[in-house]
């Protein structure tokens, strides 16, 4: 599936590592990741649940657990420095 094909109302983009953090620990896994030169997206199926967290995730409201948060956070980066090693891409 090319990034042409994703859309909008089904599907939810970012590249904010702290944003797909919290949907992680809320129950929203990606549902894959797009990879431009070094950049990253993560991909999301749209539901009324997601959009709802992404809302107070952009308005401050959203409410974790820190250590649970960090703990995911580190998963997260993790994953991303693996993923971008085995594609062979370099920081920019």
């Amino acid at each position: 599936m090319t990034d042409d094909e994703l859309d909008p109302n089904t599907f939810y983009k970012t590249n904010d590592m702290a944003l797909v953090t919290y949907l992680r620990i809320q129950g929203h896994p990606p549902q894959g990741t797009r990879w431009h030169s070094s950049s990253c997206m993560w991909v999301f199926r749209v539901n009324n649940s997601l959009i709802e967290l992404v809302d107070a995730f952009m308005d401050d409201k959203a409410l974790v657990n820190p250590k649970e948060f960090n703990r995911h956070f580190t998963d997260t980066k993790k994953e991303l420095y693996q993923q971008r090693e085995s594609l062979g891409t370099k920081a920019s």
